[in-house]
């Protein structure tokens, strides 16, 4: 299968790498030193203590990288429709592009300009980031892909998850892809929001009552959100999110943190910015994700309202 890799960063790569191991014909879209090290060099993969070379195309634009009959979108939020319409001229003819976001809007807007029998959509549950230029540090102890989608041909999505598995992905096939994605995303809104808005990392806040309060406050926020647009998310889902947070370490300093420390652009308009707009639609109160939203989006376009922001890693 042919596969391009949109969007080359810790998550991509570690796709991109673990595809091209299991004989996947991969090539890969990024930018900046880390392209120009793939490709003189390949890409590197360190996980588990041990250190993969593999072999893949790497280019700057999709048209160089060559027809694909299966599309990762591994770019950030506020890529995603420049990138679905940059890539959509090499999609092959029944095949499919599977976002791989942590918000839960990617899909439509993929679906906007691809149609969507051709999108898909994976909750990724993987951990990792561009450790040097052309090399990938995988972090976590597993890489799971709750994979789904409501219109691709139920073959070719098969066929996609055989290959995730014999890339050594463990890959769920989602009878919901959009409950999958709610319950992802009902974690990461709270974690990074709060965690963001406090320049704080996880742990301090879980063990402050006021903190916590909001980290709790953010999760019930997001879950009725979810409910009030006829999502079928678990009634439990609070308090499974709250265990899955209360298990994360310490440190976890989630993507939008790390984002607004370095100065980059952040996706918070398809975080907190999506439920504060769902919430107003359905007449869910969202107090804690409102503010979120409306304290980090001066800083959206990265730095300083104003300044240039630094390209990103990927």
């Amino acid at each position: 299968m042919r596969v391009m890799i949109m969007g080359a960063g810790g998550l991509g790569g570690y796709l991109a790498a673990c595809l091209a191991r299991a004989g996947a014909d991969v090539s890969v879209v990024g930018r900046g030193a880390h392209l120009q090290a793939m490709a003189r060099d390949g890409l590197t993969l360190v996980s588990g203590g041990r250190e993969e070379r593999v072999a893949v195309r790497a280019a700057a634009d999709p048209q160089a990288a060559g027809p694909a009959d299966l599309i990762i979108l591994a770019v950030k939020l506020y890529d995603v429709e420049a990138a679905v319409a940059a890539a959509a001229p090499m999609l092959a003819e029944g095949g499919v592009l599977v976002t791989v976001q942590n918000g839960v809007d990617a899909p439509a807007m993929a679906a906007r300009i691809l149609g969507p029998e051709r999108v898909a959509a994976a909750a990724a549950y993987v951990s990792a980031r561009i450790e040097t230029p052309g090399v990938v540090l995988h972090t976590g102890a597993h890489a799971r892909l709750d994979l789904g989608s409501r219109a691709a041909p139920p073959a070719v999505m098969a066929a996609i998850a055989d290959l995730g598995r014999r890339a050594g992905l463990d890959v769920v096939e989602a009878p919901d892809i959009e409950t999958a994605l709610w319950e992802k995303f009902t974690f990461f809104s709270a974690s990074s929001g709060v965690t963001a808005l406090t320049r704080l990392p996880l742990g301090p806040l879980r063990d402050d009552p006021l903190t916590a309060g909001l980290l709790t406050r953010a999760i019930a926020e997001a879950a009725a959100v979810a409910r009030a647009l006829g999502v079928a998310v678990p009634d439990d889902l609070e308090a499974r999110t709250a265990a899955v947070m209360a298990g994360k370490s310490p440190a976890l300093k989630p993507s939008l943190l790390v984002d607004l420390e370095r100065g980059r652009r952040l996706e918070v308009d398809w975080i907190a910015g999506t439920i504060h707009r769902a919430g107003l639609a359905t007449g869910i109160d969202t107090p804690v994700q409102s503010c979120i939203y409306a304290a980090l989006k001066p800083f959206s376009g990265g730095g300083l309202p104003g300044e240039k922001a630094p390209p990103a890693s990927s």
